[in-house]
């Protein structure tokens, strides 16, 4: 029984991870608490944020719709000169893997880019193939149910043609809950330039709805931002995911 106390799991941040584990837990009947620093915030609130932000903060300041609170600081690269210094990073280009958080209930799927990548079976075998680093102590066929369990639970668009997937022609226990977002013109014409030099362009397999409804959001629209926030919600956060687990708890309560 869940009380004010204690409950059968508790989930520290309310990110993808969190709410993915949160909403497989409510599944099977247990009572969750989940833990999250900073505050609960409305879609539109970020959106205005966003809008009302001057010129030169909308391009370089991913973080600037995300004022942090009192209680729950976090970086703003407008203000913070040692903000890229949250992480130490060496190398002869450490800004190029600069990371960047928020402290929101959501998480950091408020302002990622959606985009839904698997590793190769190749990236498995660093040490076998090219004799850096280490080996997965598992096969890909292994992990391969459960990158199609995360697609399915937070709708990721994808090609059907395995040619056209990443990793290319590998193995799947399930195909993409939805097809491709078409390319756009600009795409399609460095789709057509990369052809004449034996390239071909993928399309990425993206958290966001292609031309149909899924999991209660909308469809893409194209026609507005991305990032830092999607305005209608057709990309993936786990925003949308928190109300879908508290009704879950609270149909228990009835």
């Amino acid at each position: 029984m869940a009380s004010d106390q204690s409950a059968d799991v508790v989930i520290v941040g309310t990110g993808v991870v969190g709410c993915l584990i949160a909403e497989q837990a409510r599944d099977a009947g247990l009572s969750v608490l989940m833990l999250e620093a900073g505050p609960r915030v409305n879609r539109w609130q970020i959106v205005e944020n966003y809008r009302n932000l001057p010129p030169s903060l909308r391009l370089g300041h991913w973080d600037a719709p995300y004022p942090p609170k009192p209680w729950a600081p976090h970086l703003e690269t407008r203000k913070d000169k040692e903000a890229e210094q949250y992480l130490q990073l060496e190398g002869p280009n450490p800004r190029a893997y600069l990371q960047g958080y928020v402290r929101y209930a959501g998480g950091a799927t408020w302002h990622w880019a959606g985009i839904c990548w698997r590793i190769t079976p190749e990236d498995m075998r660093l040490k076998s193939l090219y004799g850096v680093g280490r080996d997965w102590p598992f096969a890909y066929d292994v992990i391969e149910p459960y990158y199609t369990r995360a697609e399915h639970a937070i709708g990721v668009c994808g090609p059907s043609d395995s040619a056209l997937q990443w990793p290319p022609n590998a193995e799947r226990s399930k195909p993409y809950p939805m097809g491709p977002i078409p390319f756009g013109p600009g795409e399609r014409r460095f789709t057509e330039a990369a052809a004449k030099v034996g390239m071909t362009n993928l399309p990425a397999p993206q958290a966001r709805n292609s031309g149909v409804s899924y999991a209660g959001r909308p469809a893409c629209c194209g026609s507005n931002n991305c990032f830092p926030v999607c305005p209608i919600a057709a990309k993936y956060d786990a925003a949308t995911s928190l109300p879908k687990i508290e009704a879950k708890g609270r149909q228990d309560s009835c």
